[in-house]
């Protein structure tokens, strides 16, 4: 079986059972991260191998990019697939005598 069938036929069976995208916490499953939390944590380190897309505040993956990663395992990442990063801790009062920077 050609890489072009393999891909093909992998992409009508995900097509089938999930559409044309799935959840995040489905392709965790499928690509068997040992939890979504996992799945998670890869994807702030921005080591997480599919591209993902933020769709109404819902984290989806096209079943395409699914199928083209399993088939040929190669890498998708994409500079900003990553949540923001937030600045840690809360901000520290200003004592008296301090000036603002």
């Amino acid at each position: 079986m050609s890489e072009h069938e393999r891909f093909s036929e992998l992409l009508s069976q995900l097509m089938e059972r999930f559409g044309p995208t799935l959840t995040f916490p489905e392709v965790a499953r499928a690509l068997r991260f040992p939890s979504v939390a996992a799945a998670y944590q890869a994807r702030a380190r921005k080591t997480f191998p599919v591209r993902v897309v933020d769709v109404a505040g819902v984290l989806r993956v096209s079943a395409a990019d699914l199928a083209r990663f399993l088939c040929d395992g190669q890498s998708q990442k994409v500079e900003g697939s990553a949540p923001p990063r937030r600045k840690p801790g809360r901000p520290r009062k200003i004592q008296e005598g301090e000036s603002a920077k």
